[in-house]
């Protein structure tokens, strides 16, 4: 296999911890003249080109959105003081948390 030059010393991580059926041989993409070539020819995405910031942009709103959820049942319950609306009020959050989280 030829080598693939990631470090100026060493070589290429997925060339020196290849293993055969558990990691993924290397495709030489991060050499500039292969990844030009696979840029100009391949319709096919690969990890390496894989949209991170879409995938931590909903992890952030899914956060938020949990949030503000958490911050309304925080606000209802100091609305009521008594124990006979605190019971009322567990039961709208366990529904509402079935709703929102299962």
């Amino acid at each position: 296999m030829q080598d693939c030059h990631e470090y100026i010393c060493g070589g290429c991580t997925k060339t020196l911890f290849y293993v055969d059926g558990l990691t993924r041989k290397c495709r030489n993409y991060h050499n500039e003249e292969k990844r030009k070539d696979h840029l100009e020819t391949a319709s096919i995405k690969y990890d390496y080109e894989l949209d991170v910031l879409k995938i931590y942009e909903n992890i952030i709103q899914e956060n938020e959105r949990k949030q503000i959820n958490n911050n309304k049942l925080l606000f209802r319950i100091n609305q009521y003081k008594s124990t006979e609306d605190i019971l009322e009020l567990l039961e709208i959050v366990d529904k509402e948390f079935k709703e929102n989280y299962n």
